[in-house]
């Protein structure tokens, strides 16, 4: 390898050794940072002719050597290749291959440390974006499977074993609240990343007349990065995108356990579609929810990105290390596998269908046990402890006899409740039906965030409104980043006005 085609060879008396080289060299993952490192230099261009460092004649010429460099990658994808050591040397190379010595020109005052910042940042902003647009179809998916599935009810679980019957649109929907939650943390991350570190130098910053915030609004940045040292160090706004698709994971991977467990033969609550599902080699009955499988292992190597980045700065003093560029797959990775993850269980959510008679037969199986304490304390009858002691005890003698809950409550309430509070509690076969009946239990939860019809019906509302309304953010942030490539490239032709 030719020493001299190093950026920094003027240092070493002899070319570094090739396995060397090969081992530090960071191209091979950090070339999806390619179209960020050439906006980043376009507008670094931009700068240097502001500030009379470049001729406005040399910036025209090595910002239309840029546009064409990218406009080959687009359409040529081996273009990406070389023997460089990081896509900063690549740009550059391919730049003075084309415009000579005026392209050795343009990393005047710039570190490679400040570029792979504004890379990642440039690279996190759309691609937050884009996770966010499926995080929007992932809720909407689940508010059409919440309202498709209409007054069906369902066991809620404690501990996995039945506790209260609910809404199966309550199910879905508590599954929605947890993705629109990650929605506010890819906005949180998304600000995190909106700092230009560009004039930070290396660590201290440069003496070129660099107006930062100009390049921060050229940018589409909302602010500049207000301390060099902590530009160069930081990469909290990485690990706050990989905490953000980690806990999306984790949910995805809670949701699909659901599945998994309601799909199954033990439960038959929901079927999942064939085109959905796989089958066995051997076995010819089998229908296996493989991809929720799938589903939970994906999610347990993303929270080995986030944990792996965690550790890579831990121990890191202030300022740029190159550890930094390991950091860089695993964030690629993250992404990929959390949008694609995204959209294969919406498509899972969209053919899912309800079995209601096998859902039914769960619900008078005690599941009005709690509802038949809080009436008894309600009317007085005897205080909650005492309640609950009387249902505990009608609870275990249902058990044990085998008998229905509803039917060990019209035969021994009144026996068992004089037997702990000295009260024979009197109920008719009715009232025992109407209490511990399940759509009357829902029905009775009629608090914010409760499992009633009406909730269920205002939460469905809420939910399509607030997807509304975060589709419309995430279109106008997108919108906004394009407008700032738009306006980028058209300096380009105002430059050849002046040059002309």
């Amino acid at each position: 390898m030719n020493q001299k085609s190093h950026l920094w060879s003027g240092r070493f008396a002899e070319a570094p050794d090739t396995e060397v080289f090969d081992f530090q060299a960071s191209f091979g993952f950090d070339n999806q940072l390619f179209e960020d490192d050439v906006e980043g230099s376009l507008a670094w261009a931009e700068a240097l002719a502001t500030a009379g460092v470049l001729t406005r004649d040399d910036a025209v010429v090595i910002r239309q050597a840029l546009i064409e460099i990218r406009e080959h990658a687009r359409l040529d994808p081996d273009f990406l290749t070389g023997p460089d050591e990081d896509v900063h040397a690549f740009v550059e190379r391919q730049l003075i291959t084309r415009v000579g010595d005026v392209g050795r020109r343009l990393h005047t005052g710039r570190s490679r440390n400040e570029q792979v910042s504004l890379d990642l940042r440039l690279y996190l902003r759309r691609r937050l974006l884009v996770v966010q647009d499926k995080i929007i179809n992932l809720v909407s998916a689940l508010a059409a499977r919440a309202e498709s599935a209409g007054h069906v009810a369902m066991p809620a679980y404690t501990h996995l074993r039945r506790a209260q019957p609910v809404l199966v649109a309550h199910f879905f929907l508590a599954h929605a609240a947890a993705f629109k939650r990650d929605c506010g943390r890819l906005d949180a991350a998304r600000d995190e990343a909106d700092a230009l570190p560009m004039g930070s130098g290396a660590v201290v910053g440069t003496s070129y007349d660099i107006n930062p915030e100009a390049i921060a609004e050229r940018l589409g940045f909302s602010r500049v990065v207000a301390n060099s040292m902590d530009a160069a160090a930081d990469r909290d706004f990485v690990s706050a995108a990989l905490h953000g698709y980690s806990l999306i994971m984790v949910h995805l991977s809670r949701l699909a356990e659901d599945l998994i467990i309601f799909t199954g033969e033990e439960f038959g609550y929901f079927e999942l579609a064939d085109a959905v599902s796989t089958g066995s080699s051997l076995m010819p009955q089998k229908k296996n929810p493989a991809v929720a499988e799938i589903i939970r292992a994906k999610t347990a190597k993303i929270l080995g990105n986030f944990v792996t980045s965690m550790t890579i700065v831990k121990n890191l003093t202030l300022g740029y290390h190159l550890d930094y560029q390991e950091i860089t797959p695993k964030l690629s990775e993250s992404f990929v596998e959390t949008i694609s993850t995204v959209d294969i269980l919406s498509n899972m959510l969209k053919e899912i269908t309800f079995n209601e008679d096998t859902i039914k037969n769960q619900l008078d199986n005690g599941l009005g046990a709690a509802d038949l304490a809080n009436y008894l304390a309600e009317k007085n009858y005897v205080s909650f402890r005492e309640a609950h002691h009387i249902v505990g005890m009608l609870s275990n003698l249902s058990i044990r006899n085998n008998v229905s809950l509803k039917d060990t409550v019209k035969t021994k309430l009144s026996v068992i409740s004089k037997q702990i509070s000295n009260k024979s509690i009197e109920l008719s076969d009715e009232q025992i039906e109407k209490i511990m009946s399940p759509s009357s239990n829902i029905n009775l939860k009629k608090t914010i965030g409760g499992p009633s019809i009406s909730q269920s019906n205002a939460m469905i509302s809420k939910r399509e409104k607030n997807i509304k309304t975060i589709d419309h953010l995430v279109k106008k942030m997108i919108n906004k980043l394009d407008s700032t490539e738009h306006k980028l490239e058209s300096e380009i032709c105002k430059l050849e006005e002046v040059k002309s």
